[in-house]
């Protein structure tokens, strides 16, 4: 009986730990930026810098929105369903910006496209029908079903100086994102200070902020709420993050 029990709360567990999904980074064949042709193995495409995907045929599937005189710079993308979802970074070597988009690959159309404001876009991290992302000083959720943003937090920098992010972690009721800002320490040496942003998965609340300084391994608690996190079943609603005293 106990090892019946097991073998259920085994699968159960590892049924939703598999929810959890984190993008692929697509390789840039060649090496040229304003010129990239960028690869998607798993469905055989490729997405040239323009943004127009192409099949092993080289026919045209759709085409990602691209501002006029910009490129794609840094590309990822996850399969769901029937759905492809790509997150670009795209430049004009001067400024930059990112979009995460859905592409229906039946109807060969972009379904929606979501822009974040924002360059160093990292590799996001789905959870059933949820996304979360970031790029420069801003963290947010997106709802995969319409591009929603169902909350983000966009003062990271301007606040913490968060240049980028280097982890996102989901959990049952948090999700944690790990981001990196330079500092310039002793000696005019410059070291990256690691910062720790644990967010309430739905409101967006922030929980607790932590960083390491001058390369400590504990990271230090700088902020963290005093009152339990009540936890409220909420769709596509829009949070402003009060500011952190």
């Amino acid at each position: 009986m106990r090892t019946f029990l097991f073998l259920v709360g085994f699968l159960i567990f590892g049924a939703a730990q598999g929810q959890v999904t984190t993008t692929q980074m697509a390789k840039n064949l060649s090496n040229d930026e304003e010129n990239g042709i960028y690869e998607l193995p798993e469905l055989k495409f490729k997405v040239l810098s323009d943004g127009t995907i192409t099949d092993s045929l080289k026919r045209k599937v759709a085409k990602l929105e691209v501002e006029e005189s910009f490129f794609i710079e840094k590309l990822f993308y996850l399969v769901k369903n029937n759905d492809l979802i790509i997150l670009a970074n795209f430049s004009n070597s001067d400024e930059g910006y990112s979009s995460v988009e859905k592409v229906d690959l039946k109807s060969k159309k972009v379904i929606w496209t979501t822009n974040l404001p924002g360059f160093n876009l990292f590799e996001g991290v789905a959870e059933h029908n949820y996304l979360y992302a970031g790029v420069i000083g801003l963290a947010a959720k997106i709802d995969l079903r319409d591009g929603t943003i169902v909350w983000k937090h966009d003062n990271l920098y301007n606040r913490y100086k968060c240049n980028h992010f280097k982890n996102i972690v989901v959990k049952d009721k948090t999700v944690d994102f790990v981001g990196i800002s330079p500092v310039l320490g002793k000696d005019r040496i410059l070291y990256n200070e690691l910062l720790y942003f644990t967010f309430n998965k739905i409101t967006g609340e922030m929980i607790t902020f932590k960083k390491s300084s001058g390369g400590n391994k504990q990271p230090t608690i700088i902020y963290q709420k005093k009152k339990p996190t009540n936890i409220i079943q909420q769709k596509n609603i829009e949070v402003t993050p009060k500011p952190v005293k």
